[in-house]
């Protein structure tokens, strides 16, 4: 019997398991939350989806208890960031020089210091900070091309 599927390590909600691509010979299984779109891989071509159920809980579970801090980020990576009801994946990063650091929301050019930015989200009740492990990419040779 397989292990039971965690809650969502961000928003909290129902996770699900699925298969993605069953009749393809590159199919796999993903853990996923359809409140925040949380998984745990969507592309078969870097290794992102697990091969069988058990490997997919095994590397949900695995991240379902999340550090939350209220503190913002001192070091550069890539963040979740929730306030109130909302939520934002943000990369953080030194940008143009060595003394401040910048934040970017993905899907979006624009950036600001953090700072800046901590201080446009001053009104809400809820701010809070989670670094995510973000693994390397692949190297080409483990690429799959069609």
């Amino acid at each position: 019997m397989s292990e039971a599927l965690k809650p969502c390590p961000f928003c909290g909600d129902k996770a699900i398991l699925w298969c993605e691509k069953p009749k393809s010979s590159d199919y796999g299984w993903l853990a996923a939350c359809f409140s925040c779109h949380s998984q745990t891989g969507y592309v078969a071509r870097i290794g992102g989806i697990h091969k069988t159920e058990e490997a997919a809980i095994a590397a949900w579970n695995r991240r379902a208890s999340p550090s939350w801090s209220t503190e913002p980020p001192t070091e550069e990576g890539v963040y979740c960031f929730r306030f109130d009801n909302a939520m934002a994946v943000v990369l953080v990063t030194e940008y143009c020089d060595d003394t401040n650091l910048y934040v970017s929301m993905f899907g979006s050019s624009r950036r600001r210091e953090l700072y800046e930015f901590c201080d446009m989200h001053r009104e809400y009740q809820f701010v809070q900070w989670l670094k995510i492990d973000v693994p390397a990419p692949p190297e080409e040779s483990e690429v799959k091309h069609d």
